[in-house]
């Protein structure tokens, strides 16, 4: 049977691959949209002193058109050689992409951790004071305790429907965040289920996971924001600097919102049921997470993350209005297991089934 570190290990590995792909990724992007950039703007720059690329081939075309008027032959061919400006190009991709690795290395050793700022952000999330949450401090110190992670800090959205998700990934400052309905609405047996769940996920490293895909989807949507601003600010670029601009865009945004994305809900799905199973051992109170999981999965949405759809995978259970009757029924946008099926996997470990 797997243990809490041989999950550690398969989510670290996870963690490597993903960021791997990442940079590589970024890097064939950067070099090839930087180039193909680089020739349609140049076109129209001197190369080395001289004039420019289009300036030669326009007269070299108009000697080539003379000089078949004269002799009656049209074998001739006009380009002239590009070398120089392939040269020129190749010198500034190879610049952006250094600047990119640099850039990329040190968004995939520290960007999960600004992640958490995003999120708690993005969220409207708001830090609840120790000294005014006594109780609600304890629940999740001696779950997080149990689950041997550091106590942590806590967060709340204003919201009236039932939901949770951990936001700190590194494990010695770890954020967990609840809704107000949830506190008012769940016993304290029930909320203290519900923070053990927040605890296991801390505890098998799935938030740092998750977090990672997370940020590096919303860095390939951002970049491909920039290559389409780049379209519309640099008026000199060409034919071909539009097209390498929009291909890179359109490439990173398919990274960004589809690819992205549909690796985290597939790691979403299987660390939710993996959850469940270890907060019922956390807490030792299998009913009240039942319990918890019927009341949540009743009033779930939390209206504030319809417009963050990259963040539903962190939370206990979809804090999103159902889509299409399509991906309903296909299961391509369920980012939890559903709740009949973790349930049914709680019933059988309380001897219920």
């Amino acid at each position: 049977m797997a243990s809490v570190y041989d999950f550690k290990a398969s989510n670290n590995r996870r963690i490597f691959m993903l960021s791997a792909v990442f940079v590589v990724l970024v890097l064939v992007a950067a070099w090839w949209g930087s180039y193909a950039f680089a020739l349609g703007a140049f076109v129209s720059d001197p190369i080395n002193g001289e004039e420019s690329y289009t300036s030669k081939i326009r007269h070299t075309l108009i000697n080539h058109v003379i000089d078949n008027a004269v002799d009656g032959r049209m074998d001739a061919y006009f380009l002239p050689d590009a070398a120089a400006l392939k040269t020129k190009a190749r010198g500034l991709a190879n610049r952006v992409t250094l600047v990119v690795f640099l850039l990329g290395l040190f968004w995939v050793l520290k960007g999960y951790k600004y992640g958490e700022w995003m999120v708690l952000n993005a969220a409207h999330a708001v830090r609840l004071k120790e000294p005014e949450h006594r109780e609600l401090y304890r629940l999740a110190t001696t779950a997080c305790k149990a689950a041997g992670v550091a106590a942590p800090r806590l967060y709340v959205i204003m919201d009236d429907s039932l939901n949770a998700f951990t936001a700190g990934a590194d494990p010695q400052r770890p954020a967990i965040v609840v809704t107000s309905g949830l506190l008012e609405k769940l016993s304290k047996q029930e909320l203290e289920a519900v923070l053990s769940h927040e605890a296991a996920h801390i505890q098998f490293g799935d938030v740092k996971l998750i977090m990672t895909g997370l940020v590096t989807s919303l860095l390939f949507v951002l970049m491909g924001e920039a290559c389409f601003a780049s379209i519309v600010l640099n008026r000199k670029a060409g034919l071909l600097g539009f097209l390498a601009g929009g291909f890179a865009g359109i490439f990173c945004w398919t990274i960004g919102l589809i690819v992205c994305p549909l690796m985290n809900l597939a790691v979403s799905r299987e660390c939710e049921l993996r959850a469940d199973a270890q907060a019922v051992l956390l807490c030792r109170n299998t009913g009240a997470l039942i319990s918890a999981l019927e009341k949540i999965s009743k009033d779930s949405r939390v209206e504030i993350l319809d417009l963050h759809p990259s963040m539903v995978g962190l939370c206990i259970a979809s804090p999103r209005a159902r889509g299409s009757l399509l991906l309903e029924l296909s299961g391509l946008a369920a980012t939890h297991p559903p709740m009949a099926v973790r349930l049914a996997a709680l019933k059988e470990m309380d001897g219920r089934a």
